[in-house]
Formats: C-alpha cells, structure tokens, sequence
C-alpha cells in the first residue's frame, strides 16, 4: 500500500500538468493510516464530510463566477 501510495502521489502532479491543472486552488485527500501517509502531498486532507461541505462550497463558488 505505501508503495502505491508513493508512486500515485509522485504520478499524479504530472498529470495534472498534462491537463494544465497544475495550478488548480483547491485539492482535498482523504487517507487511511500512515501506510497512506504520501497522499496527503496531494492536497489538503479531510474528513469524508469535510469533503463534501468543501466541494458543494468549491462548485457554489464556481457557478457563481461562470455566470
């Protein structure tokens, strides 16, 4: 698990960059253990329920800019 952790985490800014998301404001993570612990490299870890009040705020947020 750690080592498939590690690779996702070093994996996952290249693609992001591929995308041209690299840059993105907001990225939550939510992990289990330390066997898990390199996840969090990848954005701010939360709760199952801190992810989803932060990411209806996030899309809120963005329907309200796009108009």
């Amino acid at each position: 698990m750690r080592e498939s952790c590690r690779k996702l985490a070093t994996f996952v800014p290249d693609l992001e960059r591929q995308y041209g998301i690299a840059d993105r404001e907001q990225s939550w993570v939510i992990r289990v253990g330390e066997e898990t612990s390199a996840l969090g490299e990848l954005g701010t870890e939360v709760s199952l329920t801190e992810l989803v009040r932060e990411v209806s705020k996030a899309v809120g947020q963005r329907l309200d800019t796009s108009v």
